[in-house]
């Protein structure tokens, strides 16, 4: 019997170790139109059908029912959900849009602002966001819609961590489009989800 201890010893450390994981990464997705090269430069391509009309879907005006991970990259559990209405309006001819956001969170009045624009030479679409804790419209989500389903990346610092960000739209139903954010620490292999957003179209 003592025999097995060790054994079962490390069963029980190699699942805490894979829990722990999977906490931490919880998407083995990858990226897709996306790569880091040997230079650790993102580099991102457009879909075979990237169009300035990707985003028409999304005019008009939203409601918007969310959640947000607590802590990030920290192995949390604990969300936090907010409500929130935004309207997308078409600009530039087409080829952007804009987005107030307006958002009750943890209880507090939160106002957030996107802009988005398409690169009629690249074919990429580029997603500028801003809020009043980051009033810049540096380091856009840049990419495309594959299908129905929109990959927008970025590379950032979190706490000192390299990360890269990845924006996932989701317009197979365009009358409850769903958005998502994720971190990933070690170029776009795995991912830990962080914000989860489903709108419904006001009418």
């Amino acid at each position: 019997m003592r025999a097995l201890l060790p054994f079962v010893s490390f069963i029980i450390l190699a699942l805490l170790q894979f829990a722990d994981s999977k906490a931490q990464s919880n998407d083995t997705t990858g990226m897709i139109n996306a790569s880091i090269n040997d230079r650790d430069e993102l580099v991102i391509v457009p879909s075979k059908n990237s169009s300035e009309k990707d985003f028409d879907f999304f005019f008009g005006n939203w409601k918007d029912s969310g959640k947000r991970l607590k802590t990030r990259l920290s192995g949390s559990h604990e969300w936090i959900d907010f409500t929130a209405t935004l309207n997308c309006d078409k600009i530039l001819q087409g080829y952007g849009n804009c987005e107030p956001f307006h958002a009750m969170v943890g209880g507090k009045d939160f106002e957030a602002y996107t802009l988005r624009l398409f690169d009629v030479k690249t074919k990429l679409w580029s997603i500028y966001y801003a809020n009043p804790n980051f009033v810049t419209l540096a380091n856009p989500q840049v990419g495309s819609f594959e299908g129905d389903i929109g990959w927008f990346y970025s590379k950032d610092i979190w706490n000192g961590k390299k990360i890269i960000i990845v924006y996932k739209w989701d317009k197979s139903n365009p009358e409850k489009p769903t958005m998502s954010q994720a971190f990933s620490t070690d170029n776009g292999r795995t991912w830990e989800w962080n914000l989860e957003q489903s709108f419904e179209r006001i009418k």
